[in-house]
């Protein structure tokens, strides 16, 4: 569709491409943050949109700890996508928290866990 607009820069308020914004999916970012006591909610498409959107916050030479069973798809964007732009990974048994100690370091930004864990379903 075409939209008009008054001027250039001057965008009318409101919803006019769903992908970016839409009610349906602002209601249910703000009813998940409620819910959660957060202040902001935010939905995805599938999971792996969610986890790329988290991973994308690292920035080149950033160190990011996983747990060691993490789902396929993950471990696959994080060994064959997210490593070729600087950012280091460290696969960890994270039901010790001992064993995540051992892994940290300055570089470290981020503590990554899927629990219960897949595919073998282990809490952390």
């Amino acid at each position: 569709s075409t939209y008009l607009q008054d001027d250039i820069g001057d965008l009318r308020q409101g919803y006019e491409y769903s992908r970016t914004a839409n009610p349906t999916r602002a209601s249910l970012e703000s009813v998940i943050a409620d819910l959660e006591h957060g202040k902001h909610g935010f939905a995805f498409g599938s999971g792996m949109a969610a986890i790329s959107a988290v991973i994308m916050l690292l920035d080149k030479g950033d160190h990011l700890i996983l747990n060691s069973d993490v789902y396929g798809g993950t471990y696959r964007a994080l060994t064959k996508v997210f490593t070729r732009f600087g950012v280091e990974v460290d696969f960890v048994d994270t039901t010790h928290i001992e064993n995540v100690e051992k892994y940290i370091k300055p570089e470290t930004k981020m503590l990554y866990i899927e629990t219960p864990s897949n595919p073998l379903l282990r809490v952390t």
